[in-house]
């Protein structure tokens, strides 16, 4: 089931997936823009696909 409403994703790289010398800290996925939750989840399981953390932020209004 999925939630309605607007969602930042954030995401990082796992530890055993980071390039060399990138450092794992968190990012906003297309520059902090917002999304609808149905695309929010399909955008973070390809993130994740790619050996990525993500994170979801709730956007209130």
């Amino acid at each position: 089931m999925t939630r309605p409403g607007k969602v930042q994703i954030l995401w990082r790289w796992k530890s055993g997936h980071a390039p060399a010398g990138e450092s794992i800290r968190w990012h906003f996925a297309a520059h902090g823009a917002t999304w609808e939750r149905r695309e929010a989840d399909e955008m973070a399981a390809l993130l994740k696909s790619h050996g990525k953390a993500v994170r979801l932020l709730s956007v209130p209004g």
